[in-house]
């Protein structure tokens, strides 16, 4: 399969950024691609931009950029002053998402504000994040098929209150957890890992109380009775969700089981596990000193947690596809959690040391 990328730079502030995003790219990528033919992320390397990754197919992508930069220029014009103002900002993050995304980050350089760039795919950097050709084509397949989803549901997800929309997600995270073939206060433990990682780096920069705190005023905020329950308003959307991940689950599991999951020259095992490691000593978090002390290799080397780990990670995408900022897929990570625990009447730690004899037993059968 011959993939193609272009980039769209748009340094518009956080608002003008999503507006463009469900108003204007989604809706002309409608018009000008197949269907399930491509999918778009929100890019931030070299500035923010809209990068879409799409099946070589006849597209007449200059038509599409002059009806793109006819709608920018009339409708979300950025003034020279806001344009600094905004690219200042978003530069005391880019160092920050290149560390965690394993990329190199590029300078943002004004001059990209409303361009078009076509490029080569980089599938270097595919080798550094995925474990073989197959594992790279079985996900993109499925961002494809999701961008269908957030094409349709997208802008009436975008018009919610936060707190609707919080809580939509977090019913929506649930559905995945049932496919971990564990008890969710065992599942939600790879939400809960994204959170405290994130609280961890937070700490670094003397801000992890501040941003702990306003995650429990958000909290407290929410309609957590709906959470189990969900309202007939968002019943259809939470059932489209489900079937497109069921879908996407049962490919993964047929993958896994059939292929070869490592090949040489992607991402390894080995490496796979050395990351995993040295990422979670690096945190320094309690949550994360604990995880330590259990047997890593024998929960990641395990296929469940291999198809998991897979449908968590495209899951996470297409949140962002569907708007989730950083911070708000963080909270959303400590909110599901929370829940579950609160739920369950249990901590952390409980669950932990139950999850290590768990795997104590099973090593022992």
């Amino acid at each position: 399969m011959k993939i193609s990328t272009l980039r769209l730079f748009y340094f518009g502030n956080e608002q003008q950024k999503s507006d463009v995003y469900y108003y204007v790219v989604l809706p002309l990528l409608s018009k000008y691609l197949s269907p399930c033919s491509y999918y778009v992320k929100r890019d931030w390397n070299g500035g923010p931009n809209y990068k879409v990754i799409f099946r070589e197919q006849p597209f007449n992508s200059q038509l599409f950029y002059n009806e793109f930069l006819s709608k920018v220029n009339s409708e979300y014009h950025v003034t020279a002053n806001n344009l600094l103002a905004n690219i200042a900002s978003y530069e005391k993050l880019g160092s920050v998402i290149g560390s965690i995304e394993r990329a190199d980050t590029k300078t943002v350089d004004s001059q990209y504000h409303l361009k078009m760039t076509n490029e080569r795919f980089d599938f270097a950097q595919v080798k550094k994040l995925y474990n073989s050709r197959g594992h790279f084509e079985l996900q993109l397949h499925s961002l494809m098929s999701l961008q269908a989803f957030v094409n349709q549901r997208g802008r009436e997800i975008y018009a919610m209150p936060d707190t609707s929309k919080y809580v939509l997600f977090m019913q929506l995270m649930l559905q995945l957890l049932k496919y971990s073939h564990l008890e969710d206060k065992y599942s939600m433990m790879v939400y809960l890992s994204n959170s405290e990682g994130i609280l961890a780096i937070a700490e670094q920069y003397g801000k992890r109380d501040s941003m702990l705190e306003k995650f429990k005023l958000i909290y407290n905020k929410l309609p957590l009775n709906v959470v189990r329950t969900p309202e007939l308003s968002v019943s259809e959307t939470i059932s489209q969700w489900d079937q497109l991940f069921a879908d996407i689950n049962d490919k993964i599991k047929n993958f896994i089981q059939t292929n070869e999951l490592y090949t040489e020259g992607y991402y390894s095992q080995g490496e796979q596990h050395e990351h995993l490691q040295k990422n979670v000593a690096e945190i320094n978090s309690d949550f994360h000193n604990q995880v330590l002390m259990n047997n890593l290799t024998a929960i990641t080397g395990h296929k469940l947690h291999q198809q998991f780990r897979f449908l968590v990670n495209i899951e996470y995408q297409v949140m962002h596809m569907l708007g989730i900022t950083f911070k708000e897929k963080a909270f959303l990570c400590y909110g599901i959690s929370r829940f579950i625990m609160d739920e369950t009447g249990s901590d952390w730690r409980e669950i932990l040391s139950e999850r290590r004899i768990v795997n104590e037993i099973k090593d022992k059968k």
